[in-house]
């Protein structure tokens, strides 16, 4: 039974497009506020009302993961072509696309994050797993991670974060199954992170990829 939907059904149609419509609110607000700065106070009622309702239609408590997009590559090089590519519903070497993985390989996860609880959260990946985890454009596991990066990352309830999971393909990371990547809150015991908050990037509408089951 398919676990998760084409990337061209109406569910995954609407996570895309919330998102992207999101993204668009926010950048929007940003820029009419930069210019209400420089050209005088006329300018903020629209960034306020932007902002607003930016606020409304992203809070994404009614939004549910349809999971994200995995890329494997024959090697380390991610400039190199995908031998395959399509969306999964979790961050789990055992669920790919197409064909089972090999060692050697690297796989590549894409897509948005959606906060759960509102706090300050630790990633991390089980010994022995070799990856890099990057969240809204930082380094928050793996080289190179600042020591700064070490105090966690800042999140907020039903707001949405672009991240990359790129990991080694070997027998440790295949071990560890859904738990590959998990966050705890505070002193809060490790999770995995399940689908319910894991969204396909943004463009995969545009481009219909191939949905695996699990």
């Amino acid at each position: 039974m398919s676990d998760s939907a084409p990337a061209n059904s109406p569910a995954a149609f609407r996570v895309a497009l919330a998102v992207g419509l999101c993204a668009a609110l926010g950048a929007g607000g940003v820029f009419v506020m930069r210019r209400g700065v420089q050209h005088g106070s006329k300018a903020q009622p629209l960034a306020e009302a932007l902002m607003g309702v930016r606020g409304e239609m992203c809070s994404g408590k009614s939004l549910k993961g349809t999971g994200v997009r995995m890329d494997v590559f024959a090697s380390a090089d991610l400039n190199s072509k995908p031998v395959q590519s399509g969306l999964v519903p979790v961050l789990d070497l055992n669920v790919t696309p197409s064909a089972p993985l090999t060692a050697g390989q690297t796989v590549r996860w894409s897509g948005w994050m959606k906060g759960a609880e509102t706090g300050r959260y630790r990633f991390s990946l089980p010994p022995g797993v070799q990856g890099t985890l990057t969240l809204s454009k930082a380094v928050v596991v793996g080289a190179p991670a600042n020591a700064a990066d070490t105090t966690g990352s800042d999140l907020v309830e039903a707001r949405f974060y672009p991240f990359t999971l790129v990991v080694t393909v070997d027998k440790a990371a295949a071990d560890a199954g859904t738990w590959l990547l998990s966050w705890a809150r505070q002193a809060d015991a490790p999770q995995p992170i399940t689908r319910g908050y894991l969204f396909p990037p943004t463009e995969v509408v545009a481009s219909p990829v191939k949905v695996a089951s699990k």
